[in-house]
């Protein structure tokens, strides 16, 4: 798969990483193309997570565009952010890890 922007061919993989960096679900490859929302989609991972109560009471932490809601915690989006708003952003932004 050729990623135009990057010059480079590319696959894409939807990781979840335990807070002790164990993958703990893999789902790919897809072509570098396409959007993460397009994975998870076809992940079936909302579904994992609803019918799975080993996540239930948890919370996944990911990139916006999985908003933000009982289920994924993501960063707050703006410069007019409350403090706790503030603090959240900070904490993800340390925890947040590539694979």
């Amino acid at each position: 798969m050729y990623n135009g922007h990057k010059r480079v061919h590319a696959l894409q993989f939807e990781t979840v990483v335990t807070p002790d960096g164990h993958i703990s679900r893999l789902f790919g490859p897809v072509d570098g193309r396409r959007h993460d929302l397009f994975m998870l989609n076809e992940s079936g991972f909302k579904d994992v997570l609803k019918n799975n109560s080993n996540f239930h009471n948890n919370l996944i932490c990911g990139d916006p565009v999985y908003g933000c809601t009982n289920v994924f915690c993501c960063p707050y989006k703006g410069c007019h952010l409350d403090a706790t708003q503030q603090e959240l952003n900070k904490v993800m932004s340390a925890i947040r890890v590539s694979v």
